[in-house]
């Protein structure tokens, strides 16, 4: 789960600037992506592993702590919101900063709850099926 959980966030931060660059029509390329991108990583990873979000997991399925995943998107926005201002030399746009929240917020927490749901209802089964 940790190796899984590291590429999906991963993948939801490229998600979020590849959509961002269709919808204000940039056409840049991959400099251009890896430059718009690194504040964000560093900034989900690097909060990421000080609170250990990525620590966990269990026999029967994940163990997703939400606790964890909060204090990551929050701090981690915040972190590469910070990063973007005080490296890149960026001006600091509310309007941004709240599409980046929600945006993690809706796909970061969301395939975590779908692989919540999934593994609950597969427990379910095998106590119905009386596997357990």
């Amino acid at each position: 789960m940790r190796r899984a959980a590291v590429v999906a966030d991963g993948i939801c931060l490229v998600a979020f600037v590849l959509g961002g660059r269709e919808s204000h029509h940039t056409s840049g390329g991959p400099v251009w992506v890896l430059e718009v991108l690194w504040p964000m990583a560093a900034g989900w990873f690097l909060v990421a592993a000080l609170v250990g979000l990525y620590r966990g997991g269990s026999v029967h399925g994940p163990i997703v702590r939400w606790d964890r995943w909060a204090v990551t998107l929050v701090a981690g926005t915040a972190t590469a919101l910070a990063l973007r201002v005080l490296v890149q030399g960026r001006s600091l746009v509310m309007t941004f900063a709240l599409v980046l929240a929600a945006f993690l917020a809706a796909t970061t927490g969301g395939w975590r709850g779908a692989v919540v749901l999934v593994a609950r209802r597969r427990d379910a089964g095998f106590t119905a099926r009386g596997v357990r």
